[in-house]
């Protein structure tokens, strides 16, 4: 009797049935998915404050401030691949963040449709704080530091994709370690040894 873990399996490989307990079925990004989910996301955040920033009019030599700060500087480089020569910065994007779907859904014309909704705020001149969510779905928040003041304190993108449905439910799991797991009816009421990466797994141990 064994467990059997999908994520590590061979998807083409057939399960034998009559000698596994159950099946797990992994939910949410592994750490080389998160990495490419985040340079993507990172992309939208940079892209959407240099774009906003000119819309409203800031003048380039401004732009060109915000963009020289290391932090931010690190981020564009970490979008789009390039190495970095700098001194080692901590980056750390919020994913999973699903309270912020609510929050900017709440905000969108068409609320029913799905949306991508990009909002930044420059907060007490220290700091660039960023709030995305991308298909009403998936949500994820930026804190950048920031040392450049400028007029407009919020600026904000929306895009609706009305041919799209907003999802029955606003919840993201793209971060989250947990697997769906299908029992074995000819093995229910019994207790197989969990292998021991499961049980790191189940208690936190997984990045």
């Amino acid at each position: 009797m064994q467990l059997f873990d999908i994520s590590t399996t061979e998807t083409n490989r057939q399960i034998p049935p009559e000698s596994v307990y159950a099946i797990a079925f992994p939910v949410g990004l592994r750490p080389h998915e998160q990495e490419t989910y985040c340079r993507g996301l990172a992309k939208i955040s940079i892209g959407a404050l240099a774009y906003l920033l000119k819309n409203q009019g800031v003048g380039y030599s401004i732009i060109k401030q915000i963009f020289s700060q290391t932090i931010i500087d690190a981020i564009r480089t970490f979008a789009l691949g390039l190495p970095w020569h700098g001194e080692a910065l901590a980056m750390r994007f919020s994913l999973g963040r699903s309270d912020v779907l609510p929050r900017l859904k709440s905000t969108c014309v068409n609320q029913e449709a799905r949306n991508h909704v990009v909002r930044i705020a420059f907060q007490d001149q220290s700091t660039i704080h960023i709030e995305g969510m991308l298909y009403s779905q998936y949500g994820w928040m930026l804190d950048l530091p920031n040392r450049v003041a400028v007029r407009e304190r919020e600026l904000r993108l929306e895009n609706a994709i009305a041919y799209m449905r907003v999802p029955t439910t606003l919840k993201d799991r793209t971060q989250s370690p947990d697997s769906i797991c299908i029992i074995n009816p000819d093995f229910v009421g019994e207790h197989p040894n969990i292998p021991i990466h499961w049980q790191n797994r189940n208690e936190g141990g997984q990045p």
